[in-house]
């Protein structure tokens, strides 16, 4: 089974991208069909790692529009049944796929499965600021964006990601896609590990701030627009 494309966003990401891409070629007993980085307006090597692996790598280029603008791109030009996401400093485990694929096709209706993953300080950061870091350890059940294979499908009659946050999409979208009726079906076993060096955008609190109240104001709206129609408005 190989119909699955592999979206990668990046913004100056080139220092690990080559490691994420590895972890998806290692994956064992289902190959991917091709894999999107979508580089994010870095200015950095992105392109030129990327272009290291020509064989099965596709490479776009956009302005820098954010990791959700990125993967909705790369969701649009993947050219197979089944998607799923790796952000460039993250890493899959070698059987992650595998799992998943087993579980999907034992599962009715299965069109979306995520996994458990756990963080993991890159060595290269400095030891003052790894100090000041706050993440939390050991194997996260959490959804997040790294261990999701969806149908593309799927993804779509969902809406895909909100463009407008820059932090937080993917909580926003999976409440979209349940109210969808989208059913997650989750590998009990570590499909992925998360990098922490520093510079994350879930650990930047500015962005994590503005990010969230965008969030919550859109909840609110959200609840506002049902009750005005349980009104008959």
């Amino acid at each position: 089974m190989s119909n699955i494309s592999v979206i990668i966003p990046s913004h100056n990401g080139a220092k690990y991208l080559s490691q994420a891409i590895e972890s998806v070629l290692a994956q064992r007993d289902v190959g991917v069909e091709e894999i999107w980085v979508i580089d994010d307006g870095s200015d950095d090597d992105t392109a030129e790692v990327a272009r290291r692996y020509d064989a099965v790598v596709r490479c776009q280029r956009q302005p820098r529009s954010g990791a959700a603008a990125a993967r909705n791109v790369g969701a649009r030009l993947a050219r197979t049944q089944w998607i799923a996401f790796l952000d460039a400093d993250d890493v899959w485990l070698p059987e992650k796929l595998s799992q998943q694929w087993a579980m999907l096709a034992q599962a009715p209706n299965g069109l979306a499965c995520v996994g458990q993953w756990e963080n993991f300080l890159c060595q290269s950061v400095d030891s003052q600021i790894a100090k000041r870091l706050r993440f939390p350890l050991g194997v996260q059940s959490v959804p997040m964006a790294t261990t999701l294979l969806i149908s593309k499908e799927c993804f779509f009659e969902t809406g895909g990601f909100d463009e407008s946050l820059m932090f937080g999409e993917f909580v926003d979208w999976v409440v979209r896609a349940r109210s969808h009726g989208v059913e997650f079906h989750c590998v009990p076993s570590l499909v992925a590990k998360r990098r922490v060096h520093g510079a994350n955008h879930s650990i930047d609190r500015e962005v994590r701030a503005q990010s969230l109240l965008r969030l919550a104001i859109k909840r609110v709206k959200m609840h506002a627009f049902r009750d005005d129609l349980a009104k008959g408005l």
